[in-house]
């Protein structure tokens, strides 16, 4: 399966690209929210708005660790984090909300893939920094990854973390989730701590291509 592009019109859009991966038992649609349900219970609750279309409700996607009304990490995007077009590879779907966002754009994406133990997780940033970054898998318990050094050329509405223009470095990092023990990461996916570029698209890592929106990035291997 190669790398594809998704386009998304409508929250039944969105829905149906996540159901489309089997990962859920059951995908729900009401109105324009979206509840993903595995083993009787609700991990993944999206409002769906998408980019450049009115509607209603507050736009955010939020991931339960241990199910909804069970106590444990829950992470929630800032409300903003509207859908609008996605990369679907066999280790999840990156979700975008402008593919060429300019100075005063917002820049919104999160990422839902699973970890190297088989665990449903997204990821995802804050939409006006990339500082911090956060993570959330089942059966997992806390959720912030925490103050980094994040130099990538990332534009957002108003502050931005360490841009390097003319740099053509990429250095990268895989993605942890917080396990209680061991090692848990994002199978397939990557954070740049060093990237030179903006916007969204497929970029080549060592032979191996990704999509990406310059700080999050997924690739098709298995």
């Amino acid at each position: 399966m190669a790398i594809e592009k998704l386009t998304f019109n409508s929250a039944l859009d969105v829905s149906n690209a996540i159901d489309s991966l089997g990962w859920f038992d059951e995908v729900n649609l009401d109105g324009n929210v979206i509840s993903c349900v595995l083993d009787s219970k609700t991990y993944l609750e999206i409002g769906v708005i998408i980019q450049g279309q009115s509607g209603t409700g507050t736009p955010n996607v939020i991931f339960y660790t241990k199910g909804k009304g069970d106590v444990a990490g829950v992470t929630r995007t800032a409300a903003g984090y509207k859908q609008r077009y996605g990369y679907k590879t066999k280790n999840g779907i990156l979700f975008v909300n402008n593919m060429n966002p300019g100075q005063y754009d917002d820049c919104y994406c999160w990422l839902l893939g699973k970890t190297n133990t088989g665990k449903i997780c997204i990821a995802h940033y804050n939409g006006t920094s990339i500082s911090t970054q956060y993570t959330a898998a089942i059966d997992e318990t806390s959720t912030e990854i925490g103050q980094g050094m994040y130099l990538c050329y990332k534009t957002a509405y108003s502050s931005t973390t360490g841009k390097w223009l003319g740099s053509s470095q990429l250095v990268t990092a895989p993605i942890p989730t917080h396990p209680d023990t061991g090692t848990s990461f994002i199978k397939g996916a990557l954070g740049f701590v060093i990237s030179a570029f903006n916007g969204c698209g497929i970029v080549e890592i060592n032979g191996v291509k990704y999509a990406t929106d310059s700080v999050l990035a997924l690739n098709d291997e298995d």
